[in-house]
């Protein structure tokens, strides 16, 4: 829950810091915006620097339900992509000082929820779990829900043979809307990598889907 993120962090922030400063209602009211706003999350960025951690939650607010749903398609386990999210938020807002300002902010959190889902999956490997395909998968924004059936059961089962990587690609590029640049900035690749590695994640794609229908 994005409560319970921001409990986490605001504890975090108490017992760390030595002498915690008070959030004025001026200094923590963010407004809103309708969309992106760049402007808008550097501000919320240079006042928790600046020692006001309450400025930190309107950037919570916008994002969490994006990486829980992105962290979702990657471990398809809703109480894991719960954890994880909040894992994400506390980890990016203890970094923060560290943030470069010329690289959009979205990037840099999705880099470390990718990191943090894929640290996941390792770890899930090791022990040897089994990841159960989840039928309530997020669907594409845009996409038909009539797609929820055999034609995305497919779909959803030949993303999750591919790799972890080639599956964030295609995830990162098509449904979170990133460049071929960012997709592979998140993911630690060159645009020219990235460009072709997602060539052949979707040749890949395309022949494990037609393998299926054979079937």
């Amino acid at each position: 829950m994005i409560a319970s993120t921001l409990s986490r962090i605001c504890h975090w922030t108490t017992e760390s810091a030595a002498e915690p400063r008070r959030v004025s209602p001026h200094e923590s009211t963010m407004p809103f915006p309708d969309t992106d706003d760049v402007t808008w999350e550097a501000e919320c960025i240079r006042r928790t620097q600046g020692g006001y951690p309450d400025a930190f939650n309107p950037l919570v607010a916008r994002y969490a339900p994006r990486i829980r749903a992105y962290l979702y398609r990657m471990l398809r386990n809703r109480e894991e992509a719960e954890d994880l999210t909040q894992e994400t938020f506390i980890k990016a807002f203890r970094a923060l000082h560290r943030f470069d300002a010329e690289r959009p902010f979205k990037s840099w959190l999705y880099t470390i929820a990718t990191n943090t889902g894929l640290n996941a999956l390792r770890g899930q490997k090791r022990r040897g779990t089994q990841i159960a395909l989840d039928p309530e998968l997020p669907a594409r924004p845009g996409g038909s829900n009539e797609q929820s059936g055999g034609s995305r059961e497919k779909l959803e089962s030949a993303m999750a043979a591919l790799s972890p990587r080639a599956s964030q690609l295609i995830t990162l590029h098509y449904h979170e809307g990133f460049s071929l640049l960012e997709a592979g900035r998140v993911l630690g690749m060159s645009e020219g990598a990235a460009k072709a590695a997602l060539c052949r994640a979707r040749q890949e794609l395309r022949t494990r889907m037609l393998n299926e229908v054979a079937e």
